[in-house]
């Protein structure tokens, strides 16, 4: 088995484990951001195909993968912490 391989195994045996035993999915999203050094989208995306996969339900998550839709709510954060663009404040054009 290749390292990538077994890395994957880990992440999958430990989730289940975690799943198995009653954590909840951000508790179990939050473990694996730390222990394996996974970033915020591809943790989501692992933790999530396991979680649907081994039939856990939680009714009160709903999960919102990476996308363009969610783009559009961080420019907008970004535009109202003054870090926007020129249309994000209304263009360039000064008027007197």
């Amino acid at each position: 088995m290749s390292k990538m391989g077994a890395f994957n195994l880990e992440i999958e045996e430990y989730v289940n484990y975690m799943i198995n035993h009653g954590n909840t999915f951000d508790g179990i999203l939050a473990n694996v951001q730390d222990l394996f050094k996974l970033s915020d989208a591809d943790s989501e995306q692992v933790v999530w195909d396991l979680w649907k996969e081994s039939g856990a339900n939680d009714k009160d998550y709903k999960y919102e993968a990476y996308g363009p839709d969610n783009y559009e709510d961080d420019a907008e954060a970004l535009a109202s912490a003054g870090f926007g663009t020129d249309e994000d404040y209304g263009g360039d054009i000064e008027t007197f």
